[in-house]
Order: C-alpha cells, then structure tokens, then sequence
C-alpha cells in the first residue's frame, strides 16, 4: 500500500551525502542476449532446487513476511504451490517479470 507521498519525501536525497571515491560500473547486453540468459538463469535455479526452497520457507514458522512473499521467484512460485498456475505458468512468468526487472535496471 503506497503511502500517497513521493519517494523524495521520505529522505535528504544523495545530495545530502559527501561524494565517494566508489565507482559503479554497469553492464548492459543487448536484450536477445538478457533474454536468453535470464531464463538459462531461471532454469538452472529451478535445477538447483529452488521450488523445494520455497516449499520449505513456506512450511516454516513463522511464514513468510509480507516483503519475502513479493520477492522475484518467490510470489510466482508461492502462486503455484496455493494452486494458482501451474509450475509451467511460475516459470514462465518468473522469467517474464525478472526480464522487465532488469530492463528497467537498463535505464541508466
């Protein structure tokens, strides 16, 4: 639930910090390339187990914050296991938002 005020209001801003001697670098691949591997990504972390890790995180007490329940891979996969969409549809649709996640990182 939004608070109805602007993200700016909550904080000074970066201009009330010193400046720093951290550099950032970003990456950016072209998006045939993202695509492929966000989900070559999300398949080898489907291998690895990570429905299992959800089932057990959503086993345990106490649940799930509200916050973890969003989390990328998490929600979709939750969905699936309260009989929402099928393990076919999670995936797809974690790879779906996970793509967008990062095409909004691309902006920079």
């Amino acid at each position: 639930i939004g608070s109805g005020r602007p993200f700016s209001s909550f904080g000074p801003g970066v201009d009330a910090y010193p400046d720093s001697d951290i550099v950032q670098i970003g990456l950016r691949w072209p998006r045939d390339v993202l695509t492929k591997r966000i989900a070559a990504r999300v398949h080898t972390m489907m291998d690895n187990g990570l429905l299992d890790e959800v089932k057990g995180l959503k086993a345990e007490r106490p649940a799930l914050s509200a916050t973890a329940r969003q989390a990328l891979g998490y929600k979709e996969l939750l969905d699936h296991l309260d009989g929402v969409m099928s393990l076919d549809a999670a995936i797809a649709l974690v790879i779906q938002r996970t793509r967008q996640f990062a095409g909004g990182l691309q902006t920079y």
